[in-house]
């Protein structure tokens, strides 16, 4: 059984990471339209990416491509 990522934080409790935090963010937006053979596990891998840099946000991926 495969392990999936998800974000275990309330939005509340995510609301006062964000304001206890020392440091501006900045908003930062891509997408691309390609075709992804297995979205689930090409989402794990953006996940743990983006987590390990502390990027915060949504990342929408469909076999047709990503949108974040």
């Amino acid at each position: 059984m495969v392990k999936r990522l998800y974000n275990k934080k309330s939005k509340d409790e995510l609301i006062e990471d964000l304001d206890s935090e020392s440091f501006k963010r900045i908003t930062c937006l891509f997408y691309i339209y390609k075709l992804i053979e297995n979205p689930q596990d090409y989402r794990d891998d953006i996940y743990t990416y983006l987590n390990a840099l502390d990027i915060l946000g949504r990342v929408y991926v469909s076999p047709e491509g990503i949108n974040a």
